[in-house]
């Protein structure tokens, strides 16, 4: 009876964790996180990942747009505070590092994917370069200090 019930608080304490580990934002974002849903079903071409880019359905789906957004991507700021924490100018650089390989930084940053979901859903909306950047800027612009990205011209 007693080894069941250690088991039974065993059990109990690597659920929580493992639950807790996924509410964890990134770079000292002050413990806000994004109010984010499941991904929406996405038609990207077929990449090869690094295993980082699987801890989650969220981190995978933003991985795959990253791509196609790369140029966009790089015009709008991060609000998880990945600049002053990472040198980060942008986020881009989140999802790839300087010579073109996928960067882990986003794979664990709820900010940073969901930054790149709502830039692919504002893109696929109509909403020009700027308009994407003002929306960003005035969703995110609680959650930390942004990366030094210059504005859209």
């Amino acid at each position: 009876m007693a080894l069941n019930r250690s088991f039974a608080v065993v059990i109990f304490l690597i659920l929580v964790a493992i639950i807790a580990s996924g509410a964890v934002g990134c770079a000292e974002n002050g413990g806000n996180l994004s109010a984010g849903g499941a991904p929406a079903a996405v038609e990207e071409p077929s990449t090869e990942f690094p295993d980082f880019v699987y801890n989650s359905a969220t981190s995978l789906a933003a991985y795959r747009l990253a791509p196609r957004l790369s140029t966009v991507l790089s015009s709008m700021p991060c609000y998880c505070n990945c600049g002053r924490a990472s040198g980060h100018k942008n986020l881009k650089d989140c999802f790839f590092r300087e010579d073109g390989t996928f960067n882990d930084h986003a794979s664990n940053c709820d900010v940073c994917q969901d930054e790149a979901m709502d830039v692919d859903r504002w893109q696929k909306e109509g909403k020009s370069l700027r308009e994407i950047r003002d929306a960003i800027d005035a969703k995110y612009r609680d959650y930390g200090r942004p990366t030094d990205t210059p504005p859209v011209e």
